[in-house]
């Protein structure tokens, strides 16, 4: 399957079909809704050994520039795929191409060999949109490494977003059965470790890319638009997650060296999962069944260039990821072995490493 050469800069814009409706008291009626593409939220940088400094640069921990001028893109959601902490997922089906929204349709067949069939939206629970833009800036950062989006990863299409208008409701928000809660008066929920001015776990290298971000903790508590804000995350829609029932002690040598080495990969990439565990793991769309006991039985996908095979898996959620500066070896070894032991630990089958 070939990709396009920049999938996180493929939309400026999309219009999704069956998420919102009019708040009519009368009738309720099904209304598309638009969104455009927004920025995503940097962390600062994760850090273990504190006597080195890091030589990396601002451009290298930037979000990405806004994709403008490309595609717009209508698309029908279609079933309800699960809740997690911060969000609810569907699958969705691409409907058409447009030059912009509601303008000329583009035509859709030389694009057929290069975009999934079927897409991944993953809408943020209302308090939780900081963490979702936290979450596309891990894809940002992880598609920047060579062979890792599309081979440990789901194909990301971006983040967008766009202020609920008065006349239209998110119904999935009010039938979500994890309610989040409030951590103070200030209406944050989703307070991340590195929104402290100091931690001994993240440096504060004085990089620019926070500066005007809209998602850092004093702007959006000073933020004076209080409208909810609608955000969700595109990806590829992936397949059945890792058997549950196995258990460390059941898998097989190939089980164990195929995840190792997928979070070896996204080790690769400085990035520390924070997560990981046997439902963030889903084989590829075309796969019929998960690949419960040997990596040989994948067919689909690229190619890894670390370890010359087609991976069985995809590593999704990264909304408690951390990232560590790869320019700093002692740090590199430390946080590639520290996500190693969350596996070898037994937390893939349940735990928290920060629990």
């Amino acid at each position: 399957m070939e990709h396009p050469p920049d999938v996180l800069s493929f939309f400026s814009s999309v219009t999704l079909c069956g998420l919102a409706n009019s708040s009519s008291s009368s009738e309720s009626y099904s209304e598309p809704l638009t969104l455009v593409r927004n920025q995503s939220f940097p962390a600062k940088r994760y850090i273990w050994c504190r006597d080195e400094c890091t030589t990396e640069t601002d451009s290298e921990w930037d979000s990405l520039p806004f994709s403008i001028g490309k595609a717009h893109a209508d698309f029908e959601l279609l079933e309800w795929l699960g809740e997690g902490r911060i969000s609810i997922t569907y699958a969705a089906r691409l409907i058409c191409l447009r030059q912009s929204p509601g303008g000329e349709t583009l035509p859709l067949s030389s694009l057929l060999c290069i975009l999934p069939d079927e897409f991944c939206v993953k809408l943020a629970k209302v308090e939780f949109i900081r963490s979702l833009a936290r979450e596309a800036w891990f894809y940002e950062q992880i598609a920047k490494t060579e062979g890792c989006q599309g081979i440990i990863t789901p194909l990301c299409f971006g983040f967008f977003t766009t202020s609920l208008p008065s006349t239209l409701q998110i119904r999935a928000w009010s039938e979500i059965k994890c309610v989040p809660h409030k951590d103070d008066d200030e209406l944050v929920y989703d307070r991340f470790y590195d929104d402290k001015a100091y931690s001994r776990a993240f440096a504060d290298d004085q990089q620019t890319c926070r500066d005007k971000c809209p998602w850092t903790l004093d702007r959006w508590i000073a933020r004076t638009d209080r409208s909810p804000i609608v955000g969700i995350l595109i990806t590829e829609r992936l397949g059945e997650h890792f058997p549950s029932g196995s258990g460390i002690n059941k898998l097989s040598k190939e089980s164990e060296a195929e995840i190792l080495d997928i979070l070896d990969d996204l080790s690769s990439a400085g990035v520390l999962h924070g997560d990981v565990k046997f439902n963030n793991f889903l084989c590829p769309a075309s796969s019929s069944s998960p690949p419960s006991c040997s990596f040989s039985s994948s067919s689909f996908g690229a190619i890894c260039p670390r370890h010359s095979r087609i991976h069985a898996w995809r590593v999704i959620d990264f909304d408690r990821a951390v990232k560590w500066g790869k320019s700093i070896p002692r740090d590199v070894e430390y946080f590639t072995d520290v996500q190693r032991v969350d596996f070898e630990c037994g937390f893939f089958w349940g735990g928290d490493w920060r629990s």
